[in-house]
């Protein structure tokens, strides 16, 4: 895929009658509908000229079921610059929402100016930076987006490379790349919704800052309000936070959990005022105390919170990540493309952090004694990926001593103690196997995939931890496509061999 997506389709931002009613009334309404008749009838360029005259009543402040019609009118006329403008009024309008985030970088993806469809391109990926959403804000030739162009574009609020922050005094590394954590001064960090901005380099802090894409879930939508003093200030402030807001167990474990880790080794947590865990709207998982007492930190010095917020202070404490998923974005650097990506993200590789959780739960070393367990984990309280065939399966597995485990229902306790003596770990791709961070090393893991959602995640955490591992691909389910059929007889040929690299 090149860097301006697949052309053949176009981006719509559908948002449907659950999230805003269409009931709209009034002269705005009529010359939508008036649009909307013309561009059926074929008069495209005459519906284009209304929504151009449109531009100057219908902006962020109008009721988003009267954007949403423009942006939708705007995309099936293959209007970019409108759909752009329109998409842009709606996320100023909700900063943080994830649908108005999805709309922009659709509305971006298919503009004809290459350098913003580039910037739309990397906002898909989690790779956008700075200068990427000037170059959007700056595509709408309506300005939609005044606050954003004006703080993105070229010298304002200060310095955003990682080499001119250094050389202001702004931001020192604790620890080692991709091992340690950034300590910005005088930073400023507003969340809205599951969007969070940083800056720094301002006096006062906050006043006026430059981008610095600190955290993985970073788009300037959440600044909008940094025309407005902070509601708080002061004191050195950690953040936690990820695209996925540690809503399910496997990012709270790699993401949130071990950084927390790697913040206490490297002798940060004692020294911060307040440590902030963002999650999501939902409630954070169960494990997130009891995780927390079990590596040594009393869950009551860490904050979740899933509401907006706005602080400026005295120092900012982010654990580093890889560029794009979590990292700061150097805007120096040119990669683009999804193998230059992967590429940079390759030294950002959490064996370190890996091992530092597993020494906290005594689990690190080889074991006392080889692991006797065998654990299928069922998705069977999933809403996708499970194996519609599991019952079959199991059976089968039944015959060598299997135990069937749905992780969701037990304590983390639980969850450790049984992963820690397993011999050999069965199981549909998703979060149950995430324990596999407690296997004993010369264990065994047998992943089913779902055809469509082939990730190496655990592959790379069985060599990390020297378990042995095998993949089978399954085919989708035929009544439920999410979910996967598994081939029952390779499946247990998968089984044998493993079980004889153990030395069962």
């Amino acid at each position: 895929m090149s860097d301006h997506g697949t052309r053949g389709s176009r981006a719509c931002c559908c948002y449907g009658p659950s999230l805003v009613s269409r009931e709209l009334a009034g002269e705005e309404l009529r010359r939508v509908e008036q649009a909307e008749q013309i561009a059926a009838g074929g008069g495209v360029e005459l519906a284009r000229q209304i929504l151009v005259e449109l531009v100057g009543v219908v902006d962020a402040g109008s009721p988003a079921g009267t954007i949403i019609r423009c942006a939708e009118l705007a995309t099936r006329i293959e209007a970019s610059d409108l759909a752009l403008h329109y998409t842009l009024c709606l996320w100023s309008a909700r900063p943080g929402a994830r649908r108005g985030h999805h709309a922009v970088s659709g509305a971006a993806l298919f503009h004809p100016d290459r350098r913003v469809s580039g910037a739309g391109y990397r906002v898909v990926l989690g790779r956008a930076r700075a200068s990427d959403w000037q170059a959007i804000a700056a595509g709408d030739p309506y300005s939609a987006w005044p606050q954003i162009a004006a703080a993105c574009g070229d010298g304002a609020g200060g310095p955003r490379t990682l080499s001119a922050l250094r050389d202001a005094g702004l931001i020192r590394p604790i620890g080692g790349e991709g091992t340690g954590a950034w300590v910005l001064t005088g930073a400023r960090v507003t969340r809205t919704g599951k969007s969070l901005a940083v800056g720094v380099g301002a006096d006062p802090p906050g006043g006026r800052p430059a981008y610095v894409p600190a955290l993985g879930v970073w788009d300037p939508s959440a600044a909008l309000r940094w025309d407005q003093p902070p509601t708080d200030t002061g004191g050195r402030v950690g953040v936690l936070a990820t695209r996925y807001s540690y809503a399910g167990y496997w990012h709270w474990l790699f993401e949130g959990l071990a950084r927390i880790v790697r913040l206490d080794d490297l002798g940060l947590l004692a020294t911060l005022d307040r440590l902030v865990v963002c999650v999501d709207d939902t409630p954070p998982p169960h494990v997130i105390p009891e995780s927390l007492e079990r590596v040594g930190f009393p869950s009551t010095k860490v904050t979740t919170i899933s509401t907006p917020f706005d602080w400026a202070a005295d120092e900012l404490v982010v654990p580093m990540c890889g560029p794009g998923f979590g990292g700061l974005i150097d805007e120096t650097e040119a990669g683009s493309t999804v193998r230059e990506i992967m590429e940079s993200n390759a030294r950002y590789r959490n064996e370190p952090d890996i091992r530092a959780v597993r020494r906290r739960l005594g689990l690190d070393g080889p074991p006392a004694a080889p692991g006797t367990r065998r654990l299928f984990v069922s998705r069977r309280d999933a809403a996708k990926r499970r194996v519609v065939n599991e019952e079959a399966l199991v059976a089968a597995l039944g015959e060598l001593g299997f135990e069937v485990v749905v992780p969701g229902a037990l304590s983390f306790a639980e969850q450790v103690m049984l992963f820690s003596e397993a011999e050999i770990v069965v199981g549909p791709h998703g979060a149950g196997l995430a324990n596999a961070l407690f296997m004993p090393e010369g264990s065994a893991m047998l992943e089913l995939h779902h055809p469509d959602f082939d990730r190496p995640y655990y592959q790379r955490l069985a060599d990390t931890l020297g378990v042995h591992y095998r993949d089978l691909t399954c085919a989708p389910a035929p009544t439920s496509p999410p979910d996967m059929v598994a081939t029952v007889d390779e499946a247990m040929t998968l089984v044998g061999t493993l079980l004889a690299q153990t030395g069962a």
